[in-house]
């Protein structure tokens, strides 16, 4: 994606494998962020700070926006972003082209892409993990998509439309896809394979969930080689 971000590639830490869902908050991520710089990890390129799935309430508001969990960041996004900002670093969070996220806890995107990506890009976000759960139902909010997202998508569904969304903001957000790793070997199918996510994200995903530790870290190497 020829957007101006992650020339390099992207690097940071995610609450994922260390908190996952129940453990995501505010003062672990403000932790975190600490800790980047504390370490000399921030000095070294790992600059990134994510929030994974689980962040937000389990319904939108009454205008269609997503609404952070007050119970675990009760302080706002903004303020988060503001947070990990201060400390030279960038802000990352998550969301999924689907009507739910990964864990079902709170929606997913599809069909709201264009209001998601003005949320993230109003919250000061600089770093999107796009998953691919619960996509499953496009046809459903295929119907209400001219109120939901003013313009014309490209040919390709779900993942592009975030794209798009994204660059329209006029904030520069690192676009990871966390596309569904099990497609890639649909390379004969246009729309189901992943020929595609070189021009529409900055970052893809190429294997399955990963897991703590430096022998599944060189688990990867060793597969692509």
């Amino acid at each position: 994606l020829d957007n101006g971000a992650a020339r390099v590639p992207p690097m940071g830490w995610s609450n994922w494998m260390a908190f996952g869902c129940d453990g995501v908050n505010e003062r672990v991520v403000r932790a975190a962020a600490d800790a980047l710089v504390a370490k000399g990890l921030a000095a070294v390129g790992y600059s990134i700070v994510g929030v994974d799935d689980c962040w937000a309430q389990p319904q939108r508001n009454a205008s269609g926006y997503l609404v952070a969990d007050v119970a675990k960041f009760p302080s706002g996004m903004r303020a988060l972003a503001d947070y990990v900002h201060a400390r030279g670093l960038r802000f990352g969070i998550y969301s999924s082209a689907g009507v739910h996220c990964c864990q079902r806890t709170q929606p997913g995107s599809l069909g709201y892409e264009w209001l998601d990506a003005l949320l993230f890009a109003a919250w000061g976000v600089d770093y999107l993990k796009y998953d691919g759960c619960y996509m499953e139902e496009y046809a459903d909010v295929l119907r209400d998509a001219p109120r939901r997202f003013p313009f014309t998508p490209p040919p390709v569904l779900r993942y592009p439309q975030m794209a798009l969304a994204l660059n329209r903001t006029g904030r520069r957000i690192t676009y990871l896809c966390n596309f569904p790793w099990q497609f890639w070997h649909l390379d004969g199918d246009a729309a189901m394979g992943g020929e595609w996510v070189g021009e529409l994200c900055n970052a893809w995903r190429v294997g399955g969930d990963a897991q703590p530790g430096f022998e599944y870290a060189v688990s990867y190497v060793d597969q692509y080689e």
